[in-house]
């Protein structure tokens, strides 16, 4: 479920600067699919290496059962748009990529 449900316009970004861990890793933990799905209820998810993002859209594929675009994943009715920002947070960067297409 989205932070954003029932709260209007609200865009959620949620920013991960640590490594996603691979499916191999992830899938050792009880919750894991919950862990996963959790995240996509961001409207954008950040990750600071593309490697990492890679990760995660694996674990989307595997764990979920969703099919993702290379930086869209749609879900439930709803679009998570992927990002890589290398140096961090770049508060600039992330609100130009939650701008609605």
């Amino acid at each position: 479920k989205s932070p954003s449900d029932g709260i209007g316009k609200l865009k959620v970004a949620f920013f991960l600067h640590t490594p996603f861990p691979s499916f191999e890793m992830i899938n050792v933990l009880p919750n894991c699919t919950e862990i996963v799905e959790g995240i996509l209820g961001a409207d954008l998810i950040g990750f600071h290496t593309y490697s990492f993002l890679r990760h995660y859209r694996s674990c989307v594929i595997r764990l979920c059962g969703f099919t993702p675009e290379m930086d869209t994943i749609d879900h439930m009715g709803r679009r998570t748009k992927l990002s890589v920002f290398p140096i961090g947070a770049n508060c600039q960067d992330i609100s130009q990529a939650m701008q609605t297409d």
